[in-house]
């Protein structure tokens, strides 16, 4: 499997990553009940991700929006803060969003490589405020098919690339929590 590359990776963003997966701030589990929470988020359901040496997890390059978005965990522990540099802090969080923007969701097969981004810590691009870099954990051995916006509809990138995404079943349940609270977005899916 070769690596996804990505030209908007720098050094320092690689830096930021290692120290953060250091840290340990890209540790938690996704808890079982939704949030709605309100404010600055990243959002990762397109995210290119590679891979942080010898670590289990990525560096997925999301996009950072405002507005209504989904936590699994209660919103002030996902809220934006400053890191000790001055730079922001933000969490991922899930958002119908990106179909607004004519993204359509992919089905990719079992056991092929993703990340799982939710309520992830991100480092907000202090060049580039509508990017966050965001640590997130590597799925290696999932047992289902699996979604994500990332790839352009193009399976044979399942296998290729490491994709931020969700299992079919989280990705419902995070839909439908978000129709139920306004976010009236149908989603698409590739053909």
């Amino acid at each position: 499997m070769r690596p996804f590359k990505h030209s908007s990776f720098s050094p320092l963003w690689f830096a930021v990553a290692a120290l953060a997966a250091v840290l340990g701030w890209c540790r938690g589990e996704s808890g079982a009940e939704n949030y709605l929470c309100e404010g600055t988020f990243a959002l990762c359901t397109s995210a290119p991700c590679v891979p942080l040496p010898n670590s289990g997890q990525a560096a997925c390059s999301c996009e950072v929006l405002r507005g209504k978005s989904m936590a699994s965990v209660p919103c002030d522990q996902v809220a934006p803060t400053r890191g000790t540099s001055g730079t922001e802090m933000v969490y991922s969080m899930f958002s119908l969003a990106q179909f607004a923007q004519g993204k359509e969701a992919m089905t990719c097969a079992k056991n092929t490589p993703w990340t799982w981004c939710l309520n992830k810590p991100c480092t907000v691009d202090p060049a580039d405020p509508d990017r966050a870099l965001c640590v997130c954990d590597i799925i290696t051995s999932s047992t289902r098919e699996w979604m994500t916006l990332g790839g352009r509809c193009d399976a044979s990138t399942c296998q290729t690339a490491f994709w931020s995404g969700a299992s079919l079943e989280d990705f419902e349940q995070g839909s439908e929590f978000m129709k139920k609270n306004g976010q009236s977005i149908q989603p698409r899916w590739c053909e």
